[in-house]
């Protein structure tokens, strides 16, 4: 008689996690000496996986419930199969990439928003696509998936106002969901399939002159407000984004090599490895915090932000700080590659915008000159 499949949780099987990165926790069915591979979604670094769950992260009782519900799914579907005597890996595979019987594709979408295994703000993203697709309502059924018909959202999209950013997020969030659809059976042929969607020209960066964020850093503050000027400081010395510095962690992130400190990590945004070295500045805001940075989430920073900067920039953002080092490290002759390194973009492209503001730095000094010399004639 045959032995029922065994299951069980398989972390970091492509040795990710192993080199820095984070590693994906699957379920793993293993029949006859055969095996199959089931994503749950989940991905952490080697430090929050533990004897079976994730630990030591703030998500942890999210993604411990994630990988719970997929593990379940998988024993129900190969419960059932055993129990029709039909069972096999590939009909498992099947099984769970099945789809509820009618259910409409923007409400099927609406679920794989649910089950993805993302940050709290990128799946806010994703539910604001599903509420769009449902002001469209022209994708009633799969079958209103076709280039004409995505040509056609496309123009709806513009016709609201919206910007070419805007618009093109909403065509890149839906293209995840209509990937999976295929890979699933649910949806055949690509609705994107000779469609180009334009990317926004670029916006000039906006950022602190060094005299703005020594004003800042000089400024006499307590409490919360002192608190987020010390945050946009650290990202100042360090360049690190919002997201990645609230996923600092000092006692697992701090590496030291040759007598100097270095923060090593995986942005959250690309996935890209970073390897940045903690300059006395940031240190110094480092141990004013026992280590422990005080971080809060990004909207409560952003508007405490404004009101500590008053008079000094008041359109100022937490990514500002980015910009900031960006422009700083350039106008200070490091190398536009190098920069790109430092800041851990996937493409030099990205970097090159500094080089452009470089440029409208030097025409603010040539200006500056010409007044200079014009007065003293």
């Amino acid at each position: 008689m045959d032995k029922f499949p065994t299951i069980s949780l398989r972390f970091d099987r492509r040795k990710t996690a192993a080199n820095g990165g984070k590693g994906t926790v699957e379920v793993l069915v293993s029949y006859k000496g055969a095996k199959l591979y089931v994503p749950t979604g989940v991905r952490v670094a080697a430090a929050s996986w533990r004897d079976g769950r994730v630990v030591s992260h703030r998500d942890a009782v999210m993604l411990n419930k994630q990988v719970t519900d997929v593990v379940g799914r998988v024993h129900r579907e190969a419960s059932r199969l055993w129990d029709e005597g039909a069972f096999s890996l590939d009909g498992l595979r099947s099984a769970l990439r099945q789809a509820p019987a009618g259910v409409p594709p923007v409400e099927w979408i609406a679920a794989q928003v649910e089950s993805r295994q993302v940050r709290e703000s990128t799946k806010r993203n994703h539910r604001a696509l599903v509420h769009n697709l449902i002001e469209y309502g022209l994708f009633r059924a799969w079958t209103d998936f076709t280039p004409a018909a995505v040509m056609a959202y496309d123009a709806w999209l513009h016709g609201r106002g919206l910007g070419q950013g805007t618009v093109r997020n909403y065509h890149k969030r839906l293209k995840v969901y209509l990937t999976i659809a295929r890979r699933d059976g649910l949806l055949n042929g690509d609705p994107y399939d000779g469609i180009k969607i334009e990317r926004p020209k670029p916006v000039r960066r906006k950022y602190l002159t060094d005299e703005q964020r020594a004003a800042f850093e000089a400024r006499p503050l307590t409490g919360a407000l002192a608190k987020v000027r010390d945050l946009f400081m650290f990202q100042c010395w360090t360049g690190m984004g919002y997201a990645d510095m609230a996923e600092f962690d000092a006692g697992r992130d701090l590496v030291t090599e040759g007598g100097e400190t270095f923060i090593v990590g995986t942005r959250q945004k690309t996935g890209t490895g970073y390897r940045i070295m903690l300059l006395d500045k940031a240190r110094e805001i480092l141990e004013r915090y026992g280590g422990r940075l005080p971080v809060m989430t990004n909207q409560k920073y952003n508007y405490f932000l404004k009101v500590a900067a008053a008079g000094i920039r008041d359109d100022i953002t937490s990514h500002m700080a980015r910009h900031t080092f960006a422009t700083w490290a350039l106008r200070n002759g490091v190398p536009i590659e190098v920069i790109s390194a430092m800041l851990a973009h996937t493409n030099i492209s990205v970097t090159q915008i500094y080089a452009e503001q470089l440029q409208e730095h030097v025409n603010e000094e040539y200006r500056r000159l010409n007044l200079m010399a014009t007065t003293n004639d």
